[in-house]
């Protein structure tokens, strides 16, 4: 009697196999993860049964995407060749984490540069310091033509003491087929032949803004790039005093810059930002951002908020998702892959104005708002802030704290005719001591319009333990009736508003 597996066609079962020959990400611990390598789960699979071993020996194309050098390197010269011997004609895929094994390198020098012609991917990262740019240079495939190869990954760790370990041209100028680019470590010629192909970009910059902005103008089909700054990246470009060109790259949907090594560089990234015109629906990913408190800064930084966002959400369905995070001497946003993050040690003038470049979209479908500040961030009767949260009315789940809650009710809602938040079922009130009981009355008077407390299950959660609590009496919560609260450290401790026991929200008398 046939098993189910058994009755697969060989189209569904070589599918199956390809998915047993993809690599784990790439990382120092690689070779020692759990589990086997592709190479070992690829050869246990041949020897099944006859009629998977016969499709998988046919087969060159899978054995040519495990190439797992660390593994290789530890089997006998036999096995070696049988492995290269299997993958036939086939491109390769090729892993490897170089250590200071002159073993390991010589051989993982010498079968890359006899196999280069048919190498498509290689992934490669060395867990040692380049001490030189001579180091890179033994490994003569960075120099040569690379005909077949479609991505590249090439990491350091820890980095290079020298910012770059090359002084050469990569791949002599020609890889035609190249579509991924990632190497930190590898320097790239503004004027390689092989940009015009790219769709993901992950380099170190230590470019002018022109300069950049050429590179980008050779990657008409880029879709994803990440910069980060090089430790020599210097300030070589001032708002404004030169012409840049606008470049228009209309599949690009994500752009991350990392600036924290490099904080005196934000201004020339930004005006790069300025100078791009992405897809509809790109993520801005800008981590770690540190400006000056100049006005020329702020309202760069505001501007590519505004337009960045707003261009974010013409390509996306309407994020679910919210978070903003105000404070004198920073700003937070995120919303699903968009990520904005910015600050100023010296502290902002008007840290309102980021809220005022989001306030022109509307959050209609967003469910899930966290949002805190502190007491001086943001003016009461904000307009910009009133536009926002005015406009959520699907939200379904707040996190804030008390600050957050206090500009919150500080809003003029009765100028609008709209309480907030018709949808709204939890609170989750971050710590604070002491906990303001009347802020949690005023809030609550708030919201209740929409909320008949004896039919709802609106929850207000304070996850803090309850000695944090001993300093507060929320009893006069009882009269909202059907109020869940839970509160500890694990939420264990629950009380239904007007069960008639409000004794045990008074937690001064405990």
């Amino acid at each position: 009697m046939q098993t189910p597996i058994s009755k697969l066609n060989q189209d569904i079962l070589w599918i199956i196999f390809l998915h047993v020959t993809e690599f784990q990400n790439l990382t120092p611990v690689w070779p020692n993860q759990r589990g086997p390598s592709p190479l070992t789960s690829l050869l246990h699979a041949s020897q099944v049964c006859l009629s998977w071993r016969t499709l998988i020996l046919n087969s060159s194309s899978l054995w040519g995407r495990v190439i797992d050098i660390n593994s290789l390197y530890r089997s006998a010269d036999m096995w070696k060749t049988e492995i290269l011997q299997r993958t036939g004609k086939s491109c390769l895929h090729v892993k490897v984490l170089i250590r200071r094994d002159d073993g390991l390198q010589r051989f993982a020098r010498t079968l890359l540069i006899g196999e280069w012609d048919r190498v498509r991917s290689l992934e490669i990262m060395f867990t040692m310091t380049l001490e030189s740019q001579q180091e890179l240079e033994k490994w003569r495939i960075f120099q040569t033509p690379a005909p077949k190869l479609e991505c590249i990954y090439v990491d350091c760790t820890p980095p290079s003491r020298h910012t770059f370990a090359n002084n050469f041209e990569l791949f002599a100028n020609d890889a035609p087929r190249l579509r991924h680019f990632s190497g930190l470590t590898l320097q790239i010629n503004t004027g390689a032949s092989w940009l015009s192909t790219l769709r993901y970009l992950r380099f170190t910059s230590s470019f002018t803004a022109s300069e950049l902005l050429g590179v980008l103008q050779r990657t008409p089909f880029l879709e994803e790039l990440d910069v980060s700054t090089d430790m020599a990246d210097c300030h070589v470009h001032l708002l404004g005093v030169t012409s840049l060109p606008q470049v228009v790259l209309s599949n690009l949907g994500s752009i991350t810059m990392h600036t924290v090594y490099r904080p005196d560089s934000v201004p020339k990234y930004l005006d790069v930002l300025m100078h791009i015109s992405p897809a509809p629906g790109c993520a801005l990913f800008l981590p770690n951002l540190s400006i000056d408190p100049l006005p020329s800064n702020l309202q760069v930084a505001k501007r590519i908020l505004q337009l960045y966002f707003q261009n974010f959400l013409r390509g996306v369905e309407a994020p679910t998702d919210l978070a903003l995070h105000v404070t004198n001497s920073s700003f937070q946003m995120f919303s699903g892959p968009f990520s904005f993050d910015i600050s100023c040690a010296k502290g902002f003038e008007d840290p309102a104005v980021f809220i005022e470049a989001l306030s022109s979209s509307t959050y209609d479908r967003v469910k899930l708002l966290n949002f805190t500040t502190n007491s001086t961030a943001l003016p009461p009767n904000n307009r910009a802030s009133i536009n926002i949260f005015s406009s959520l009315t699907s939200l379904e789940r707040l996190v804030t704290d008390q600050d957050g809650l206090r500009h919150i009710v500080s809003l003029p809602w009765s100028a609008t005719n709209i309480a907030p938040f018709p949808c709204l079922h939890t609170t989750i009130l971050k710590p604070a001591d002491p906990l303001d009981p009347e802020l949690l009355l005023h809030f609550l008077n708030l919201v209740k319009p929409h909320i008949v407390y004896s039919e709802s299950n609106l929850v207000l959660e304070i996850p803090v333990p309850q000695y944090r609590l001993r300093h507060c009496d929320l009893s006069c919560l009882e009269r909202f009736a059907g109020l869940k609260i839970t509160w500890g450290s694990y939420q264990d401790r629950t009380y239904i508003c007007g069960s008639g026991n409000p004794q045990i929200l008074n937690f001064t008398a405990t």
